[in-house]
């Protein structure tokens, strides 16, 4: 029995951690960079490992790696595992961001926000490539209450999306449970997103998004994005509730 021993001490049977064997994607994580997380004490408590306490321009970096953590011992991925695993392996996720800023800028100073996609391979490899990102104040990303809509943010700033269902079921699986390059089956999804919206639509600069639906007619998530649905009390559903397709 060929068997794997994380170092968290969980000991798993390879085949069955992982309902893939394919190593030729990689994870994912999208993290933002901004100077001016580095002034917050919240992003600095939610950036860090154990009792370390340095100010990161990562926003919520160690909830990034968390997730990239658990795709890796869901796949499998023992080296990728014991690359990110600790505060050893925060830091050096923390490191590689900072170099690619330094490779990218003027001695790593972040002259606008960034999107870091940020993917790891089955070796443990890091590679990040960025997009310019619109700044945000601060209380929108570390909101107190869950109002409709945050009162830092206005009617003019916000983005409007067309959103439809998928017309085709997608089943559950590790790719559709964690963040990767193998993408087909939310570019199966868009690949139903109507080419044009009805006229009655005339807001400019649209972004479309189709949700993916499983063989219950339930949502499990956007092809591009994260969707939340409020109950009738205006409050966020739980994991344990299902948006039935209407």
């Amino acid at each position: 029995m060929d068997l794997t021993q994380w170092t968290d001490g969980t000991v798993v049977m390879n085949g069955t951690h992982a309902a893939h064997s394919a190593t030729d994607f990689e994870i994912l994580s999208s993290v933002r960079a901004d100077k001016d997380l580095a002034s917050s004490p919240k992003n600095t408590l939610l950036s860090n490992d154990d009792n370390a306490m340095e100010p990161s321009p990562f926003y919520m970096l160690r909830y990034h790696r968390d997730r990239m953590l658990h795709a890796a011992k869901d796949f499998g991925w023992a080296d990728t595992y014991s690359t990110i695993v600790g505060p050893s392996g925060l830091s050096y996720l923390r490191q590689a961001l900072h170099s690619y800023l330094a490779s990218i800028s003027d001695r790593g100073n972040l002259p606008e926000p960034l999107k870091l996609r940020v993917a790891i391979s089955f070796t443990g490899n890091i590679s990040i490539a960025s997009t310019p990102l619109p700044p945000v104040q601060r209380s929108s990303l570390f909101p107190l209450l869950l109002s409709p809509l945050p009162p830092s943010i206005g009617q003019a700033t916000l983005q409007v999306w067309l959103v439809t269902l998928s017309p085709i079921s997608a089943s559950p699986s590790l790719f559709t449970r964690h963040k990767t390059t193998e993408r087909s089956v939310y570019d199966e999804a868009r690949s139903f997103i109507p080419e044009r919206w009805p006229e009655a639509v005339s807001v400019d600069n649209l972004l479309s998004e189709i949700l993916l639906m499983n063989q219950d007619d339930e949502v499990m998530e956007g092809s591009i994005t994260t969707p939340y649905f409020r109950r009738g009390d205006g409050m966020p559903l739980k994991q344990d509730y299902a948006l039935k397709r209407l």
